[in-house]
């Protein structure tokens, strides 16, 4: 395989979640505003960790979308140039990505669970409400991150298939 067609294959899956994750946050969004009565306390503690995931997954998202394919064209420039070196680099990257998604899973389940004992400890409607919503909100940083990184250890296996061993 050649390294920009798989950098272009990772490329590509990244965009297509970063579209998915804009879209859902556009769904969620309305959802919200129509479903949710924020005259109730535990409603109104829900609202900051959604609205936290709701920057997270447009941020996210629209970085995915618009970021993303300006690397296929840095990488091709690197590898016409030197493709050692390139291949180097970016295997660098990825694996120091990979490390970063290996630890950041760890700490998005510890935080759900630590969310999710508040809830049940909490007394207030406004507290359990903002715990459970953080729950959720580290349940999406994890399935969201747990995708990311299936979709780089399959870049990264590549990389390490095309990277010579000096």
């Amino acid at each position: 395989m050649h390294p920009i067609t798989a950098t272009t294959q990772w490329v590509k899956g990244e965009v297509l979640q970063g579209r998915i994750m804009f879209g859902f946050a556009i769904l969620m969004i309305f959802s919200f505003l129509y479903f949710t009565d924020l005259q109730e306390s535990f409603h109104r503690g829900m609202a900051w960790p959604f609205a936290l995931l709701m920057l997270f997954l447009l941020g996210y998202g629209g970085f995915q979308m618009t970021m993303r394919p300006k690397h296929i064209e840095k990488v091709a420039q690197e590898v016409h140039n030197n493709p050692k070196v390139a291949l180097k680099t970016e295997l660098d990257k990825a694996q120091k990505d990979d490390l970063i998604y290996s630890r950041l899973k760890v700490i998005w389940v510890v935080s759900f669970f630590f969310s999710a004992i508040l809830y049940f400890v909490l007394k207030s409607d406004l507290w359990q409400g903002m715990s459970l919503g953080f729950a959720g909100f580290f349940l999406a940083a994890f399935i969201i991150d747990s995708f990311l990184h299936h979709r780089l250890k399959t870049y990264l296996e590549a990389l390490r298939i095309l990277t010579p061993i000096d």
